[in-house]
């Protein structure tokens, strides 16, 4: 999903996933919720939350996004790779709403 931010808005690949992260383990945490908590666990971390709390110190100011581009985003990831090896593939308007959340 991040391949569209680094392409379309030149934002470095490790940056667009950082974005993105959040809100992708939030809704993979619904399909798998052992694997988050051991990745979590890993990072010393026991939440979802405080994930996105760390990413967002980290990462600072997000750039400028409109709907219609995270649209757009959303139409070319859905056939991608990476999206189909998630743990459970997520839909059009699930990418969409990961993109929503983390970027509006």
């Amino acid at each position: 999903m991040g391949y569209s931010l680094t392409y379309f808005k030149g934002i470095d690949h490790g940056r667009a996933n950082g974005l993105l992260l959040g809100e992708f383990a939030e809704f993979t945490e619904k399909y798998a919720p052992e694997k988050i908590r051991d990745i979590l666990s890993c990072m010393g971390m026991e939440s979802v939350d405080e994930l996105k709390r760390v990413l967002k110190r980290i990462l600072g100011e997000k750039e400028c996004f409109t709907r219609e581009e995270l649209e757009m985003y959303a139409d070319i990831a859905e056939n991608t790779g990476g999206v189909k090896n998630s743990f459970k593939r997520p839909t059009r308007d699930e990418i969409l709403e990961i993109y929503a959340k983390s970027l509006l």
